[in-house]
């Protein structure tokens, strides 16, 4: 959830994974929460404004490697900006070495190759990028155009047009009376068919039965990720300090709690974070014994939530740049973990042992948010890229492997960002429009907002 949890430097766009707007991470996400570790740039190749870049990686950790990365892509732009593109292209390539499904550097290591005249190499690049379904402004890149006469590059130019079409019929699950509202996380509870929705710039938690919505919870906090815990009947709900969600919250920055809201009497408990200094809650998951794991932006991980003790701890030694959705498998022994900037990683409850997941080269890992598991599938919300889509990943059972991945939604008119769902039956219900894009708008543009919209895609 935190989706973001990035902070982005001066004059650049929100969302710190961003190519040209061609797949960037929207918003900080949340988590708004500026990430500080996110680096983007806007590249400047031969006087004209290439990709926006980001961060990402894995061994020997995922921070060292997105350090890694982020010094090779200085060095990239500093050969680039001193008219050397074939060095360039080698720093380049090893950005990609560090962080090798990162589209923005993909593309830019492609129009670095164009201009060191290795137009075949280029070309690879751009048949990849395409191959990602992804829709970056290729054909309006001055440091492609020696590409513009060959046949690769307009049937590129071809297939990336056909990647802005819609994909997916998902269905209306519920359409929630309250213009304006951003909404960040939902759950729900199938006894009495209540759904909770988190809102993260006034702080509310909101159920939503039997057509009306009604404040359960108010919270001085930015209301981020919501769980519930169906055997103890409790709902879960992470809530952090997001200056840009909610400006009252600056001189909070850095602080977070977990708010426990009993769904049969409505009691609430706030339990305020103070593990290791500053602390930024984004999403959650629980697993079988009731033990909350959350992710932490600043704390660069998964903390997890004793509900005997009430106390917080480091839950897995894996240092993350971004850490976003958590999702939980069936038996309780398996965690996945999105990371914005590096993408999707395993880690064993048991051992505490990660691998990060890998697939083939048209698959990009980077931009997931929420998460959902029915095996063998991971059903991530790709808000991170463009298009912005749903995306279900089988996983091999044997070992830490992508073996094939399938958009069930895509480039619809009805996204605004869509940021976190679960699964209900045979289907992935989720948010599909947050709103994230749209803060900071004045209160009459807001109030004129969409009312939160779920909806509902089969997995199948």
């Amino acid at each position: 959830m935190c989706r973001r949890l990035f902070s982005r430097p001066e004059g650049v766009s929100r969302r710190c994974f961003s190519t040209s707007g061609s797949q960037g991470p929207g918003p900080e996400r949340r988590r708004r929460i500026p990430f500080a570790d996110c680096l983007a740039v806007i590249l400047i190749m031969s006087g004209t404004a290439a990709h926006a870049l980001s961060e990402d990686n894995w061994r020997p950790s995922p921070a060292e490697q997105v350090a890694q990365g982020r010094a090779e892509t200085e060095r990239a732009i500093e050969a680039d900006g001193q008219g050397d593109p074939a060095l360039a292209l080698i720093h380049w390539r090893n950005a990609l070495s560090f962080r090798p499904d990162h589209p923005s550097l993909i593309l830019n290591a492609a129009a670095a190759a164009a201009q060191a005249g290795e137009a075949e190499d280029a070309l690879d690049g751009i048949d990849r990028y395409v191959s990602m379904g992804l829709t970056g402004a290729i054909a309006e890149e001055p440091a492609l155009a020696s590409l513009s006469a060959t046949r690769r590059f307009h049937e590129a130019l071809r297939r990336l047009e056909s990647n802005r079409q819609p994909i997916g019929r998902p269905e209306v699950a519920w359409t929630v009376p309250l213009p304006g509202f951003f909404t960040e996380a939902i759950a729900f509870d199938p006894a009495p068919d209540d759904l909770y929705l988190s809102g993260f710039q006034d702080g509310r938690i909101v159920r939503f039965h039997g057509g009306e919505a009604s404040t359960v919870h108010q919270s001085d906090l930015s209301v981020l990720g919501l769980a519930i815990d169906l055997p103890r009947r409790i709902l879960w709900a992470t809530a952090s300090a997001l200056p840009e969600a909610r400006p009252a919250t600056a001189e909070r920055k850095g602080t977070s709690e977990l708010i426990r809201y009993e769904l049969d009497t409505g009691q609430a408990t706030r339990y305020a974070c103070t593990h290791e200094g500053e602390n930024q809650f984004g999403d959650l998951g629980l697993l079988p014994d009731g033990t909350v794991l959350i992710s932490d932006g600043l704390q660069k991980g998964i903390l997890s939530f004793d509900p005997r003790s009430g106390t917080f701890r480091r839950w897995s030694q894996i240092e993350l740049p971004s850490p976003q959705g958590i999702a939980i498998s069936e038996d309780g022994q398996t965690v996945f973990v999105a990371d914005y900037a590096a993408g999707l990683f395993r880690l064993s409850v048991d051992g505490g042992g990660w691998v990060r997941l890998v697939g083939d080269d048209d698959l990009t890992t980077l931009g997931f948010d929420g998460l959902a598991y029915r095996h063998p599938f991971v059903i991530g919300v790709q808000n991170g890229v463009r298009p912005q889509r749903i995306v279900r990943l089988e996983l091999d059972t044997d070992r830490p492997r992508i073996i094939s991945w399938k958009v069930l939604a895509s480039s619809l008119p009805e996204f605004d960002e869509p940021t976190q769902g679960f699964i209900r039956d045979d289907c992935f219900v989720f948010i599909a429009n947050s709103h994230w894009p749209q803060l900071g708008l004045d209160p009459d543009s807001i109030a004129g907002l969409s009312p939160p919209l779920i909806l509902s895609v089969s997995i199948d």
